[in-house]
């Protein structure tokens, strides 16, 4: 299952640094300005392990999490880092970030809702920039395309 969620950071991120020159469509960038970061998770540089004070801050916004209403907005927990380094590195490091952050939902909070992962590396060839570098952020989206859970194994086999 690691490696699923590994290849599925590493295809978005390759979407999107080849599709970052590309105008954006305008229902994505309506999606995109729906973006609300409800916590900024810090790691100290070149770290992908939470800290507790990490782990204090996505404690915090659980309650908000677990009450939002799945058909009205999308969870994206999206992963950055600071520009320093090569842009591969800072990619896989971005996505490792987002993924430290949903297993300690998981495992800590036992969060079962649909959460997308989106490593963004430096953020700099992005349409998303980070309020911080080196972080996680928890944001919320509009759903404004009715997205809804997928049956991931049924639909990878198929």
């Amino acid at each position: 299952m690691k490696s699923f969620f590994l290849l599925a950071f590493i295809l978005v991120a390759l979407v999107q640094s080849a599709s970052a020159a590309e105008p954006v469509p305008s229902e994505f960038d309506e999606f995109l300005r729906s973006r609300a970061v409800l916590a900024s998770v810090s790691f100290a540089p070149g770290e992908s392990t939470l800290s507790s004070s990490a782990k204090q801050e996505i404690d915090r916004i659980v309650p908000r999490l677990r009450n939002l209403d799945p058909l009205r907005s999308l969870v994206r927990i999206e992963g950055f880092s600071s520009p320093d380094g090569s842009e591969n590195v800072n990619v896989l490091l971005s996505m490792l970030r987002a993924k430290a952050v949903v297993d300690y939902l998981s495992a800590k909070h036992r969060f079962a809702a649909e959460l997308f992962l989106t490593g963004h590396g430096s953020g700099e060839s992005t349409s998303v920039r980070a309020t911080g570098r080196r972080t996680a952020e928890i944001a919320l989206y509009d759903n404004q395309w009715d997205v809804g859970d997928a049956a991931v194994v049924q639909t990878i086999l198929r």
